[in-house]
């Protein structure tokens, strides 16, 4: 009788699995991709997110120093500009314009005037300046007359 040796197995049995196949890097080259198109996109997404806010803060601070000098001026002047033309204003800011306008309207009380700053700047669809489109902030704040 013949004697096998101890690591002997049928030929139908023995695989090799030193290494990968073709397959198999196509494959994990394939989900690296989509991983990386939608790591992408993601990034891109939340780019568009932080300098739109970063416009939406710098307007807004913009509105808020227009409301600071309005609110030095006597309340019989704002109430010769309730309903009229509104006041303009332009101005840069790192590179940027931005176009204030402010809105004077009766308040909801007596003695009380509304005084609206609204802010608007051009912004670039997917950063490209030829497609552009206007955004706008609106600060709003109620004056009244001194006692």
């Amino acid at each position: 009788m013949r004697t096998r040796p101890p690591n002997w197995r049928p030929a139908a049995i023995v695989h090799d699995q030193r290494g990968i196949t073709l397959i198999e890097v196509l494959i994990a080259a394939l989900i690296l991709v989509i991983v990386m198109f939608w790591l992408t996109q993601y990034y891109v997404q939340g780019r568009k997110h932080l300098d739109y806010e970063e416009h939406r803060r710098k307007a807004t601070a913009l509105a808020q120093a227009r409301l600071d000098e309005v609110r030095e001026w006597s309340y019989d002047s704002l109430v010769g500009l309730i309903d009229s033309t509104s006041v303009d204003s332009v101005m840069t800011v790192d590179g940027r314009t931005y176009t204030v306008r402010l809105l004077l309207s009766a308040g909801p009380a007596p003695h009380t005037t509304t005084v609206s700053a609204v802010v608007e700047w051009e912004a670039a669809v997917d950063y490209d300046p030829g497609n552009a489109f206007t955004r706008r902030d609106t600060t709003t704040t109620i004056i009244g007359r001194s006692l």
